[in-house]
């Protein structure tokens, strides 16, 4: 059977090479484009200033969960509501390495927020810049400059 006698509108036979070949490009598609968790933070502003780091060094990189506001404090910083950092998985080397950095030159003030008392009374655990009782701010307690 030659070129002319085929249909036109009849798709070639899949042979083995061509499925292979599908497979390989399907493979090298996934994996470039599978996203992955780099960070979770207890602060929507750790989540960005990370980004903002990955950012000035090229790496692409989204917050997700960023409204999740009281559900993360309720729920604990390593649950599916925490401001989680996402990249590429084809990143990832790169990225672990600035997140590394970040750890050790630190976040924002906000990540060096000691257990404080806020003016409803309650203690507001480590880390955390609002009042989880009266969502009164930190910069709100008493003694604040």
């Amino acid at each position: 059977m030659n070129v002319e006698d085929q249909n036109p509108f009849q798709s070639p036979r899949y042979t083995p090479e061509m499925a292979k070949e599908a497979e390989k490009k399907k493979e090298i598609e996934s994996s470039e484009s599978k996203v992955v968790t780099l960070a979770e933070f207890a602060s929507v502003v750790e989540a960005h200033a990370l980004r903002a780091m990955l950012a000035d060094r090229g790496i692409e990189s989204r917050v997700a969960n960023e409204t999740s506001g009281g559900l993360s404090i309720l729920a604990g910083t390593s649950s599916s509501f925490s401001p989680s950092v996402m990249i590429r998985e084809a990143d990832a080397e790169a990225a672990l390495v600035v997140k590394q950095e970040f750890l050790i030159v630190g976040a924002p003030d906000s990540a060096a927020i000691a257990e404080w008392t806020c003016g409803c009374g309650e203690t507001v655990d480590v880390g955390f810049e609002v009042c989880w009782n009266c969502e009164g701010l930190y910069t709100d307690r008493p003694g604040a400059s």
